[in-house]
């Protein structure tokens, strides 16, 4: 008997001796959360030169000049930044009068790790006092 219990101690004492790397926890497979816009979407009145639009984890912009279709067409295409969590979009050219701007991102947003893709979000913005 007593060696029976001398036995399990020695199976219990290597039995939680073991180590195993973490698991990591389960796959990502959702695009990235917008958190909000600055401004807004579908503002009016904008007189701005950029757009900061937030997400809840980091991100990558990809083929932004294939995927990102803005309309009506700019001469001068807008330039993107990644700071931190936020994509800045800053418009080089002044922007036309009462008039309504649609950007499409097609799928150039996807989270940083897993390249999960924000499908189609789009941004409305007018420099007028209404969306047209």
């Amino acid at each position: 008997m007593r060696k029976a219990l001398q036995f399990i101690a020695i199976l219990l004492f290597f039995g939680c001796a073991q180590q195993v790397a973490p698991t990591g926890g389960p796959k990502d497979e959702t695009p990235p959360k917008i958190l909000g816009e600055i401004p807004p979407n579908l503002s009016t009145n904008f007189t701005g030169k950029e757009i900061e639009i937030p997400f809840d984890e980091y991100i990558q912009l990809r083929s932004a000049n294939e995927q990102v279709v803005i309309s009506p067409p700019m001469l001068k295409s807008p330039t993107y930044q990644l700071k931190r969590k936020s994509l800045i979009v800053k418009f080089e050219q002044g922007l036309a009068q009462n008039t309504t701007y649609t950007i499409n991102f097609g799928e150039a947003i996807r989270d940083n790790n897993e390249g999960n893709i924000l499908k189609n979000y789009t941004y409305v913005f007018s420099t007028g006092a209404y969306l047209d």
